[in-house]
């Protein structure tokens, strides 16, 4: 049997708002700083219930149902929300998978110029 590893991305929920919070350290390095992306603790990317196959900004999260959500996701990486989850105030709802947590990351550098 595989095991899943579960990484420092993690899932909240916040006014309403599903969404992924990946602090900046996982997702552009400790040496590396994308142009595109400002720099701050980390980045809240927006979770939806489908894709717009016409955009390429859209990724699915594999091990959705590893994570604490009730369905597939997908981590619309266009733009990062001005969220920085409060870890006592805000639902917290998962850990994302190593493995989503490569693929994504990987995906937001391709993204955003910086693979």
């Amino acid at each position: 049997m595989r095991r899943t590893i579960m990484t420092s991305a993690k899932i909240f929920q916040v006014n309403n708002v599903k969404g992924i919070y990946l602090p900046a350290e996982d997702l552009i390095g400790q040496k590396s700083r994308a142009t595109s992306l400002s720099e701050k603790d980390g980045y809240f990317f927006k979770l939806i219930a489908e894709n717009d196959q016409t955009l390429n900004r859209f990724y699915p999260l594999k091990d959705w149902h590893l994570s604490g959500l009730s369905g597939p996701a997908f981590v619309d990486i266009g733009n990062s929300l001005p969220i920085k989850p409060d870890l006592e105030a805000d639902s917290y709802i998962g850990s994302v998978s190593d493995r989503d947590n490569w693929i994504l990351n990987h995906f937001i550098r391709q993204y955003y110029g910086k693979a």
